[in-house]
């Protein structure tokens, strides 16, 4: 199976420093924006952020393609993969 970060992102969504619940908020906008079966990733430090963007996508109907983390400087970094 491949890797979140490997799936082709058209949209990109840095949400890093924002607190629950700015992170999904964002993405609840831009996915309102795109056109169908794209695909946004979320950079979020927030950990609700994978949490809260996998029950958007539930409640939404998109697909919640996962998430990787990406340490930087001791700061966890969440990778977060929808399709619209």
């Amino acid at each position: 199976m491949a890797k979140v970060i490997d799936i082709i992102t058209d949209y990109v969504i840095n949400a890093e420093g924002l607190l629950c619940p700015m992170p999904v908020l964002k993405l609840a906008k831009k996915a309102t924006q795109v056109e169908n079966e794209s695909v946004i990733l979320l950079r979020a430090t927030d950990p609700m952020a994978p949490l809260d963007s996998e029950h958007f996508c539930g409640q939404k109907g998109y697909e919640f393609l996962g998430v990787e983390v990406e340490k930087i400087e001791n700061i966890e970094v969440f990778l977060i993969k929808i399709r619209t």
